[in-house]
């Protein structure tokens, strides 16, 4: 892993002079430095960018080599783009592939770097307004309610362009939605493909401070193209039921206040129905 050495200082000094850590772990002028990683990808203009950003937010991982001399102003190809990533901090080392360095997202600051800056270039592209998380975090925790999140999920699905979803598919919607609640973070571990006995829920949420009594939340996605009532009611209850059968877990069992909820996207229009 890699770290920032200005925001373990801060974390030490802090722990240090409190005894204890923390409320906000994310410096917020660190936080809000999207801007910087949207100035390193405006740098290349190649169609593999997009995937990048979403393999990023997904922790899925980048194979690729890296090269040692590149130039931005001549020939700056998505090897020598990753490369440049790679030697300023956006992007280390996970793993290797046959000799090929599979790269990833080195720490959660970074992670929250590419989720907010996917999210706003999401919304600037369809020409969103602003997005409320205070409203949207405290339904969630409060409640376990994720009413407020699928609308403005749905709102964001539906001015995407037809271009757009030429391409889509269920991991396109995870990555929005997962965009929008990584920015939870300091009230939720947020886990993606969360593995319990070789079954994965595609999103879990557990409260960071167990002492607030917040719920936790877990939610299984499927994606459609336009199809009949049967098929969304057959996919819904397919999916409501791996939720129940991923919840016979013995480690599913110990966690409190949990609600479960299938989602089901057809095009534009989310289906969500909640397991009990």
């Amino acid at each position: 892993h890699i770290y920032n050495s200005n925001m373990c200082l801060y974390l030490l000094s802090y722990y240090s002079s409190i005894g204890k850590l923390p409320n906000f772990l994310i410096d917020s002028n660190i936080a809000s430095d999207y801007k910087k990683l949207a100035g390193m990808f405006n740098l290349y203009k190649g169609e593999e960018r997009r995937k990048i950003i979403e393999k990023s937010v997904l922790n899925e991982g980048i194979l690729s080599n890296i090269v040692d001399s590149f130039t931005v102003k001549e020939d700056f190809n998505v090897t020598d783009f990753i490369s440049n990533l790679f030697y300023l901090g956006y992007l280390t080392i996970k793993d290797s592939d046959v000799g090929t360095p599979k790269l990833a997202v080195p720490n959660g600051v970074m992670k929250r770097l590419y989720t907010g800056y996917f999210l706003s270039l999401t919304v600037d592209e369809i020409g969103g307004s602003s997005i409320s998380y205070p409203v949207l975090e405290s339904d969630l925790a409060l409640n376990g309610n994720v009413d407020k999140i699928v609308d403005v999920l749905g709102y964001l699905l539906e001015r995407l362009s037809n271009s757009d979803y030429q391409s889509f598919d269920e991991k396109y919607l995870k990555v929005l939605f997962y965009s929008l609640i990584q920015n939870f973070d300091d009230t939720y571990i947020v886990k993606s493909e969360y593995e319990v006995e070789k079954k994965y829920s595609n999103l879990l949420l557990t409260p960071l401070n167990k002492n607030k009594a917040y719920y936790s939340v877990m939610i299984k996605f499927k994606y459609l193209k336009k199809t009949g009532e049967n098929k969304l009611k057959e996919t819904l209850e397919r999916t409501k039921s791996q939720l129940k059968e991923y919840l016979e877990k013995e480690e599913m069992k110990n966690i409190d206040k949990l609600r479960k909820y299938a989602l089901v996207c057809v095009n534009s229009i989310v289906y969500m129905e909640e397991v009990i």
